[in-house]
C-alpha cells in the first residue's frame, strides 16, 4: 500500500510517498519512485494499487492531459482506466482498485491537491467512482491528528510541517500491517515532491534498510 500524504500550503503543493513494491505475501519486489510527472504539466501523480509510473504516464498521454486543469478534470477517468487495465492484465488480482492522488499548480488559482478512485469492491468513504475531489490534506492511513497526537490542519504550515510531520506519519504507516495482511507495506525510502510556481522537485527525506526479496521489518 503506497504511502500517500498530500496537501497544499502557501504557493506550493506537496506529495509524500514511499518507494516499496511488494508481492501479496509482503515480500519486497522493487524499490522505485511512485511519482509520475507529465511533460509540460505543473503537476505530479501518485497511486495506490497495482500500477507503475510508466502506466500512469502512458494512459495520461492517451487522455491528452496537457495542463494542470486537464489533469484535475481527467483524474477520475485516469483512475477508472488504470483499474480496467489491472483487471484485464491481472484478472486474479484480489485488489484491482486504484486510487490516484495529484498535486498541481495553476498560475491563476495556485496550488491544490486532489484524489480520485476507480470504484470497485474496496470502499472509499467520501469518494464517488471517477469523480475527483479536492482535499486540503490527505493521509491514506487514517486521521493524521490521531497518529501525531495533536490536532493539526494539514494546509496550515504553522500546524503541519510537511517534511518533519510527513516523516512521522510515514513511520506510523510503516509500523502497522495493512488490513491484517501478512506484512508491512511502507518501505524503501520516503520522497517529498513539491509543485510550485518555479517547477517540480522530488527529493528523499527518509531511508530504511529494506531489501528486495525480503519482507519489510519496521
Amino acid at each position: 500500500m503506497t504511502l500517500i500524504i498530500a496537501t497544499s500550503q502557501a504557493d506550493a503543493a506537496y506529495l509524500v510517498t514511499d518507494t516499496a513494491n511488494y508481492q501479496e505475501d509482503g515480500t519486497v519486489c522493487g524499490l522505485h519512485s511512485k511519482i509520475t510527472v507529465l511533460p509540460g504539466v505543473a503537476g505530479a501523480i501518485t497511486y495506490e494499487g497495482l500500477s507503475h509510473p510508466e502506466n500512469v504516464a502512458k494512459m495520461a498521454g492517451a487522455l491528452n492531459i496537457r495542463t494542470p486543469r486537464d489533469l484535475v478534470r481527467n483524474l477520475g477517468t485516469l483512475a477508472v482506466e488504470l483499474h480496467a487495465w489491472t483487471t484485464h492484465w491481472n484478472p486474479n488480482e484480489s485488489r484491482p482498485e486504484v486510487l490516484l492522488c495529484a498535486i498541481v499548480h495553476d498560475p491563476e488559482i495556485g496550488p491544490s491537491a486532489w484524489i480520485a478512485h476507480s470504484g470497485g469492491a474496496l470502499d472509499r468513504p467520501g469518494l464517488s467512482m471517477g469523480v475527483p475531489r479536492r482535499v486540503a490534506g490527505y493521509w491514506n492511513f487514517g486521521d493524521p491528528s490521531v497518529a501525531l497526537g495533536r490536532k493539526i490542519v494539514m494546509n496550515d504550515p504553522a500546524s503541519f510541517d510537511v517534511e518533519r510531520d510527513g516523516i512521522m506519519l510515514a513511520e506510523a504507516a510503516r509500523a502497522g500491517p495493512w488490513d491484517d495482511g501478512p506484512g508491512h507495506f511502507v518501505g524503501g525510502c520516503v520522497e517529498i515532491t513539491t509543485v510550485g510556481p518555479k517547477g517540480i522537485t522530488t527529493r528523499q527525506i527518509q531511508k530504511w534498510k529494506d531489501r528486495i526479496g525480503h519482507r519489510i521489518k519496521p
